[in-house]
């Protein structure tokens, strides 16, 4: 199979990991990504970004970097191929200040570290630069760097479906947004969104996030006053694409319930309002499918044990697959993400840059 340089590759993630980019201020990084690509061969013709953060409802820098390379030699009228990472980074990766101990990554500061998901972003920039330095055939290729992914997957659900192009298609292809949308909610309440929960024996996760006092509303800004209004953020999950719709339902009958017990002084009970929003929409893609086939050869190939299995958390996959493209996710060395202990194994992520060009080459 085809080599990289290892070398190259680690300088570039430990670049990466040093410049600013918590989810919704990705421009420094996206420039960044930009030139390291134009740096390594990549023609500015094919560097792009969308406006999808024109469309996203919360404030963003910059629309998705998407990359287009034409296929080359034996397998340039290929189907093509897509590859997907995210640049942006959860706050706590503020400052982080990448070092090497050995083969590892390590923090020098007192945040995350930002391998969830730099080291993608390095393995896809190492992907284009092998490529063009070995001059490897491929099919054609759609590199695509999201944002926001941390805080919602907003890059992906926004991505401008017409500059990424055909990839790897279910056959649901050329079904619109607007039927997506009917399809949602339809499944949603025919799946007992509004209608009796019972919770039997599935097993799913929930939490509540942010508290906030809404836009322009603080949660109350000193010691002696009432709060009378409060915004709460949560989270349900499941691999049952039913389930997490019954977590949901648990919380709002408990905090419906609460709102009726708690009086003030007068005997008067607070109100609740509920709202909703799908955000990541599980799926499962069968074991026998083209994509995992292809990604259980290129593991194999690169010397390592395949393991196919079901991933809990949300990612900008879920997305990818809504909008019809088959997707499969590796990692690439990251451990303890999102936390002040993450560091990155360094042979873990050079072996991601290896099974990448696998999966671009086929070889």
């Amino acid at each position: 199979m085809p080599t990289h340089d290892s070398d190259a590759a680690v300088s570039r993630l430990m670049r990466f990991l040093a410049v600013p980019g918590i989810t919704g201020q990705e421009k420094a990084i996206g420039a960044d990504l930009a030139k390291a690509l134009r740096e390594v061969g990549v023609p500015q013709k094919c560097i792009h970004f969308d406006d999808a953060h024109t469309r996203i409802p919360v404030p963003t820098e910059c629309g998705n970097l998407i990359v287009k390379l034409p296929g080359r030699g034996a397998l340039g009228n290929a189907e093509p191929v897509l590859f997907m990472t995210h640049m942006d980074t959860v706050p706590l990766c503020a400052g982080a200040q990448p070092k090497l101990q050995g083969k590892k990554i390590v923090n020098a500061a007192k945040t995350a570290l930002g391998g969830d998901n730099r080291a993608g972003c390095a393995v896809l920039v190492t992907l284009a630069a092998e490529l063009a330095r070995q001059k490897l055939d491929h099919p054609p290729l759609v590199l695509v760097f999201c944002v926001r992914e941390e805080s919602g997957l907003w890059g992906a659900r926004y991505i401008d479906q017409d500059l990424v192009g055909p990839v790897s298609m279910a056959p649901e292809r050329g079904i619109s947004a607007t039927m997506i949308l009917a399809e949602g909610l339809a499944a949603a309440r025919a799946d007992g969104w509004f209608g009796k929960v019972v919770k039997g024996d599935k097993v799913g996760t929930s939490n509540i996030g942010p508290v906030t006092g809404g836009p322009g509303r603080p949660a109350g800004d000193a010691t002696n006053v009432v709060t009378d209004y409060v915004h709460a953020v949560g989270e349900s999950r499941s691999l049952d694409t039913t389930f997490f719709k019954e977590i949901t339902a648990g919380f709002k009958t408990a905090f419906t319930d609460a709102a009726a017990r708690v009086t003030n002084s007068e005997g008067k009970a607070g109100k609740v309002k509920f709202t909703s929003v799908t955000r990541y929409h599980p799926f499962r893609i069968k074991d026998k499918a083209a994509v995992v086939q292809r990604a259980i050869a290129a593991v194999a190939a690169a010397g390592y044990e395949p393991n196919v299995c079901l991933a809990s958390g949300g990612l900008d996959a879920n997305w990818l697959v809504r909008h019809g493209v088959q997707t499969v996710t590796f990692g690439a060395g990251q451990n303890d993400v999102h936390t002040i202990d993450e560091w990155i194994d360094i042979p873990r992520f050079q072996g991601a840059c290896r099974l990448a060009l696998e999966l671009a080459t086929g070889r």
